[in-house]
């Protein structure tokens, strides 16, 4: 799919009892005031469709916004914009959001209020470039230290990326099953 010279603008959506505050994962995170209950929409990824080859380039796009919609397209902050509630969700290896589908992040059980939703990357990030800049502090007993691209290829949990992950790194997941 060419999408270059589309300007296609979605707008991010979160429920409005989110707040950032300082994390004890890595900086700043997003933490709810509220109770979201299990399956509830809490984020919607929002950002300009790019071809997947832009995800790095500066002058385009925002370092750490980028979300694979596909193996060639990509929807990411312009760095125009100010990045925006989302780009703020810290990773987890024991999340408590997972994707509905290519943009919506759901609660996968319930959060208390003042819990720092997580996401874990792996959920939309497929590119093998990428690298988390510092080692993951999820403080999960099965934390895999070091987050990058190519943690959907890793065997250990399949069960929970064919659950929780975007539509585009499930069928990644179950071609990559077929293929073994």
């Amino acid at each position: 799919m060419d999408i270059t010279g589309i300007e296609f603008d979605l707008a991010e959506w979160h429920l409005p009892q989110l707040e950032m505050d300082l994390s004890a994962i890595q900086g700043q995170g997003v933490f709810t005031l509220n109770t979201i209950n299990t399956g509830e929409v809490v984020f919607r990824f929002g950002g300009r469709l790019y071809p997947s080859e832009a995800r790095f380039d500066r002058s385009k796009v925002q370092a750490g916004t980028a979300v694979g919609l596909s193996d060639s397209v990509i929807i990411a902050q312009p760095t125009s914009v100010p990045k925006d509630l989302s780009d703020f969700i810290n990773h987890s290896c024991e999340s408590n959001l997972g994707m509905r589908d290519a943009i919506t992040l759901v609660a996968k059980r319930p959060i208390s209020p003042g819990s720092e939703v997580t996401a874990d990357y792996a959920y939309w990030e497929t590119e093998g470039a990428y690298r988390m800049n510092s080692q993951c502090k999820c403080g999960f007993s099965e934390c895999r230290g070091v987050i990058s691209g190519s943690d959907w290829r890793r065997p250990e949990g399949r069960q929970d990326l064919l659950l929780w992950a975007s539509p585009f790194v499930r069928r990644r997941v179950m071609a990559l099953d077929r293929a073994l």
